[in-house]
């Protein structure tokens, strides 16, 4: 499954608060959040690093958040609850990112043939 796709199943599958459908949909529809880079020279510096960026800290707080610190069961409702608010937290962390930064083609000298080419 593509990142895309992974962020899409994570999305309906946890989140199930009114105007969620809504927001995916601004997402997919008005905004470049699945193909943008999540910065413009350090982690994800690169197409669709948002996305991946924003899928590393859904795992990573979901490890935390839901199975060391809630390692025993929970009531039903109480793991829903959980784990939306861990979906909506790690994948829309860096949501404000969204249309903010994108790939720049440079040219730089590559010194081997020490001939210009483009590089992002």
């Amino acid at each position: 499954m593509d990142k895309k796709g992974e962020f899409l199943k994570i999305w309906t599958e946890r989140v199930h608060r009114d105007h969620a459908d809504e927001m995916l949909n601004w997402l997919e529809r008005e905004t470049d959040f699945f193909t943008a880079p999540s910065s413009t020279k350090y982690h994800g510096a690169h197409p669709g690093g948002l996305l991946v960026h924003s899928l590393n800290v859904y795992h990573r707080l979901r490890k935390i958040a839901v199975i060391e610190t809630y390692g025993i069961p929970m009531a039903p409702k109480l793991a829903e609850d959980v784990e939306e608010t861990v979906a909506i937290l790690g994948l829309l962390h860096d949501v404000c990112k969204v249309t903010c930064y994108h790939t720049e083609t440079r040219r730089r000298t590559n010194p081997a043939p020490g001939f210009w080419e483009d590089c992002q």
